[in-house]
């Protein structure tokens, strides 16, 4: 496993996720050493089971859910520290982000006022994300969480 590049506490279970653009297979890669978890996505590498272009899922839809759906299952595995380094355009960054705001969500944890337990650490290619990107991911991130908790509410 590389070395993180922010350190977590000493002890705590860490991951590094890698997002590329690319179309080679696999679409997942888990790999699990003895001081954290590697894991490489490759979203748009998964195959299309729809044959018509007007249903296809759009690539940014795609980079959102297998963010998403990667953060839950490192939520499971008990990981305190989480650094994100993100190979895609400037679109697929925003998607990407977004399916991460949208993971981080849960109405408990909202409603009980707990913090939120892993950290996390964002780079797109070794290099700051840019303002602009994540400012966009967010408000659309954050917007669609207060809907969800508003339709939570009793």
């Amino acid at each position: 496993m590389r070395q993180l590049k922010v350190p977590a506490a000493a002890g705590a279970k860490r991951a590094r996720v890698t997002v590329q653009a690319g179309k080679k297979p696999p679409a997942q890669r888990l790999i699990e050493w003895e001081n954290g978890i590697e894991i490489t996505l490759t979203p748009l590498a998964a195959a299309e089971i729809e044959s018509d272009s007007r249903l296809k899922t759009l690539a940014a839809q795609r980079v959102r859910d297998s963010v998403g759906a990667c953060f839950g299952q490192l939520e499971k595995l008990d990981v305190q520290f989480v650094e994100f380094d993100l190979h895609l355009d400037a679109k697929l960054q925003e998607a990407a982000i977004l399916g991460l705001e949208l993971a981080l969500y849960r109405f408990k944890r909202v409603f009980k006022s707990e913090p939120l337990k892993v950290g996390i650490s964002l780079e797109n290619n070794g290099r700051v994300i840019a303002h602009k990107v994540l400012e966009a991911a967010t408000a659309a991130g954050v917007a669609t969480n207060l809907a969800r908790h508003l339709t939570n509410l009793p």
